[in-house]
């Protein structure tokens, strides 16, 4: 599952990858620019595109990482991966834990550009998602991303998670978590220990 302001797009580059290893991959559009939708309505789209897949692995970038948890408590997986992701902490929104929590890179945001668009939509300019997402591909690679980009509504930021602080209570999963910081683009991070909700082995893998 994308990040914000993606689409399933941005696995185009690794796909071919992943098939030549012979895994069945899934991408999906998550409905970003809906401002009624928050991540469950996110984690719906998802479970309905895999309905038929007996426990697949589940991948999430960035925000995605607050929709991966509300799939897997929904069905069965057999991993999840945080690749550079929020975890969410139930009973709080993920503005709540920006607030409270180290979790943001120490990145200069002065100039950064973002329109919003109305109804808590926002898109972001072609400059600051180069700084942001993209500072370290190649040119060309960076402006194939920054023209597949879409808006994106804010409800996923407002929201209290719908992750139920016993959700995983009686399952153990299997988790993966990349924690990727940069001084030079703004990369969300998993950069703490597991939350209550996640008993699980976790491995990290920060670069």
């Amino acid at each position: 599952m994308h990040g914000a302001y993606h689409g399933a797009w941005c696995w185009d580059l690794i796909v071919p990858e992943l098939v030549d290893r012979g895994h069945t991959v899934v991408t999906v559009d998550l409905p970003i620019t809906d401002p009624t939708a928050g991540t469950e309505a996110y984690a719906d789209v998802v479970i309905e595109e895999i309905d038929g897949m007996d426990a697949p692995v589940v991948v999430g970038h960035s925000m995605a990482g607050l929709v991966i948890p509300l799939v897997a408590a929904s069905r069965p997986i057999e991993l999840m991966v945080f690749l550079a992701a929020f975890l969410p902490e139930p009973g709080w929104s993920l503005g709540d834990q920006r607030a409270r929590e180290p979790i943001d890179p120490d990145s200069d945001m002065t100039s950064a550009r973002f329109t919003h668009l109305g109804d808590g939509v926002f898109e972001v300019g072609k400059e600051t998602a180069r700084r942001m997402f993209f500072h370290d591909v190649r040119r060309d690679v960076q402006d194939w991303a920054i023209g597949n980009l879409r808006p994106q509504a804010y409800r996923f930021m407002d929201e209290v998670t719908p992750l139920q602080a016993t959700g995983g209570a009686k399952r153990r999963w299997s988790v993966w978590v990349w924690s990727l910081w940069s001084s030079k683009g703004a990369t969300p991070l998993s950069c703490r220990a597991p939350p209550s909700w996640l008993p699980c082995s976790t491995h990290s893998f920060p670069s």
